[in-house]
């Protein structure tokens, strides 16, 4: 289902003292995207575009969030530290193009895909699609609003990189559709879900990085479903980075082939359901797994992370986390860092004493900030 309506996008500039009401943020309009850079060597201009600048403190910008949340407003972070900005700025520079009016829809079709099907536009009217640069892709209704798009026949290739991916706001049923390239849902910001929503895509893909990165409404549409279909999937880096509002089962999905967790979960602020079943025994990476998950609170007591090399910050500002990990025992024999893992876990009073950390060489902070620690 899709959504046609006018999306007020724009940059705005944040200096250090600023945080809220001196940037005027308080008369933006609820939906209005404000992009952070982090630098700490300074602003300016980059490519045309307006970097936005940030030395913060950990509480301050809390609070800033905090209020930006409760206007409605959508913050979007810029990599931190030592990541390659240069490709994120491009690549989100892309993903601003607006292709469509208000009341038209275009699918999000890619040159590599496959494509034999019909689309029923949900206004009546009806087109064969047999190639991805097809200009029946793009639909023009008569008025906007929401109109539910059926797809029938091939539908292999599928990503959303334009002011599209605004307009995408549920799904009825997932079968059909072939996932052939990574990063397809990034930045469906309005993407809200279904709970009645049935099926699994095909998963064509080891590389799940990223998949639903700043799908900030996201809170439904069956994921869990997939469960079978991520058996091919071997990386699942930041793929819920920034669901602030995504709090779904996930139980079902068989990651016995990921090899990174990197992330997965950063700033899903709401998130808070079980991954015991999870079998993450090949799985080399667990930092940040967890970061900024302000709700969990869940047992990972069944986890085996035989091959797992560092859990920097997996639990990293977890605050009403304090769940069952004592159970590891026997499978730390690959890892090496431990820095900050439960940092800012103020809640967590867990005994970890049947833990094998002889070969860790990292402890850093690591229960730093955990006022109840008292094992």
């Amino acid at each position: 289902t899709f959504k046609l309506d006018k999306t007020d996008t724009e940059l705005t500039d944040l200096n250090e003292q600023d945080l809220f009401t001196m940037l005027g943020l308080q008369n933006k309009k609820p939906g209005t995207i404000v992009w952070v850079y982090e630098d700490p060597t300074g602003y300016g201009a980059i490519d045309g575009w307006e970097r936005v600048f940030l030395q913060y403190h950990r509480q301050i910008w809390s609070i800033f969030l905090n209020k930006c949340k409760a206007a409605g407003l959508r913050v979007i972070e810029y990599p931190e530290g030592n990541e390659n900005w240069v490709w994120w700025h491009e690549r989100n520079a892309e993903e601003c193009v607006i292709s469509t009016n208000e009341n038209q829809f275009e699918l999000p079709l890619i040159e590599t895909g496959t494509y034999d099907c019909i689309v029923y536009w949900g206004d009546g009217t009806s087109d064969v699609i047999t190639a991805w640069n097809k200009p029946e892709k793009k639909h023009t209704y008569a008025t906007p609003g929401k109109y539910t798009i059926k797809v029938t026949g091939e539908l292999s290739g599928w990503k959303f990189k334009d002011n599209n991916r605004l307009k995408f706001v549920s799904t009825d049923n997932w079968n059909g559709l072939n996932i052939t390239t990574p990063r397809v849902f990034t930045n469906c910001a309005n993407w809200v879900g279904k709970s009645t929503a049935v099926g699994a895509p095909t998963i064509s893909i080891a590389d799940f990085d990223n998949m639903f990165e700043r799908c900030y409404s996201l809170n439904g549409d069956n994921l869990n479903s997939w469960g079978p279909q991520i058996a091919n999937v071997t990386s699942m880096e930041e793929m819920f980075i920034n669901c602030y509002n995504f709090n779904r089962r996930l139980d079902n999905w068989d990651v016995s082939n990921v090899t990174s967790l990197k992330k997965t979960f950063k700033n899903a602020y709401s998130f808070d359901q079980t991954l015991n079943t999870w079998n993450v025994g090949n799985v080399l990476w667990l930092s940040d797994t967890f970061y900024g998950c302000q709700q969990l609170n869940q047992s990972f007591s069944e986890w085996r992370p035989l091959n797992c090399t560092t859990t920097s910050r997996m639990f990293f500002d977890c605050p009403n986390f304090n769940g069952r990990l004592n159970d590891w025992s026997d499978s730390l024999d690959n890892l090496s860092d431990v820095s900050q893992m439960f940092e800012y876990c103020s809640n967590f009073n867990q005994p970890l004493y049947s833990w094998d950390v002889s070969n860790v060489t990292n402890f850093s902070r690591m229960f730093r900030f955990c006022g109840k620690y008292n094992q």
